[in-house]
């Protein structure tokens, strides 16, 4: 179980990561994963989470526990003679150790601004900044000596030919200055390697900017997302700013019935309150409350799908409430 966490509306919401969940071969097909699941989910709620996510390796065992699809990890590939940018307006130097702090700004001040991006702790950014199998350099973009954005990438050997191939790590740009100067940083390396890849978002800049559409996207996974708490999920997130609006969720959730039954969500000034009560009028499980809580599939989706039952009148709040960007992560565990 891995404390973090997990942006959503521009407010950082309590998650624990899940990872490396095995049962011994001889004890498989006796029901222990489930339980051990069921026992994390109460030890989560006992410690205060609100949500947790995870990487199935298989999703079954997770969707008999309440854990489903809410959001993807994008890996990208571009050859680098098509990744060509030149702006240099913006000073950039080599990170150091004194340079936690600053980074660990950049990236939460960068994430509050999407869905699904984590709220790194110590553990998540020693793997994010080097490895022992991969040595890696951080650029920092600065403007008149204030930081805004930093990249981090290695060069690699090359599985074909003698050229390297440059992995880019972690890119967060916080002003358009810097999202051009960084992206110079890492075009300034295509003489050393064929190809340039990296994590991000389907719809990001880094396929938006390149001159032509020639991105090859070399995979998408889906991770999964439970909610761990339904009270603290509704209120630790952020709302659309502007929105007033309410729903009422009917919710069955077998292995926390803390969750279960009649909640009223109240939306206001970009903050949620969540109580009992309400008529109950939107029924859906807490499976089925991961995706549209992240933003990862719509009401109308959900419906569909078997997952919601609710009246046609009340879809126009509920797509309201849970408008937002394409929930997604760079990081993998």
């Amino acid at each position: 179980m891995l404390p973090c966490g997990v942006w959503f509306g521009g407010r950082a919401v309590s998650n624990v990561g899940i990872a490396c969940v095995a049962t011994a071969p001889e004890d498989r097909g006796k029901g222990i994963a489930p339980a051990l699941m069921a026992a994390c989910l109460r030890e989560m709620a006992r410690r205060g989470a609100a949500v947790s996510t995870l990487f199935p390796t298989t999703q079954p065992l997770y969707r008999g526990a309440g854990w489903e699809q809410a959001g993807v990890i994008h890996t990208w590939k571009i050859a680098s003679r098509d990744f060509v940018f030149r702006d240099r307006a913006l000073e950039v130097r080599l990170a150091g150790k004194r340079d936690a702090a600053t980074l660990g700004k950049l990236h939460d001040l960068a994430a509050s601004r999407t869905s699904g991006l984590l709220q790194r702790t110590p553990w998540f950014w020693k793997r994010v900044l080097s490895t022992e199998d991969e040595p890696r350099e951080t650029h920092i973009a600065l403007r008149g000596g204030r930081p805004e954005g930093f990249v981090v990438f290695a060069l690699r050997e090359a599985q074909v030919g003698h050229r390297f191939e440059l992995g880019v790590r972690d890119f967060v740009a916080t002003t358009p200055a810097a999202a051009q100067r960084l992206l110079t940083v890492v075009s300034d390396q295509r003489s050393m390697c064929e190809f340039i890849s990296g994590f991000g978002s389907p719809s990001d800049l880094l396929h938006l900017l390149p001159g032509e559409q020639r991105m090859e996207t070399v995979r998408t996974k889906r991770w999964m997302m439970r909610i761990v708490d339904v009270k603290r999920a509704f209120e630790q997130r952020g709302w659309p700013a502007g929105l007033e609006a309410e729903a009422d969720f009917d919710i069955d959730d077998s292995v926390l019935p803390a969750n279960s039954g009649k909640w009223r969500l109240r939306v206001k000034n970009g903050r949620g309150h969540a109580g009992r009560g309400g008529a109950g009028r939107i029924r859906i499980s807490v499976r089925g409350l991961s995706p549209l809580y992240s933003g990862f599939m719509g009401p109308d989706e959900l419906r569909l799908a078997g997952l919601l039952e609710a009246p046609d009148a009340d879809l126009p709040a509920v797509r309201a409430l849970f408008a937002g960007p394409s929930p997604y992560t760079t990081d993998g565990f």
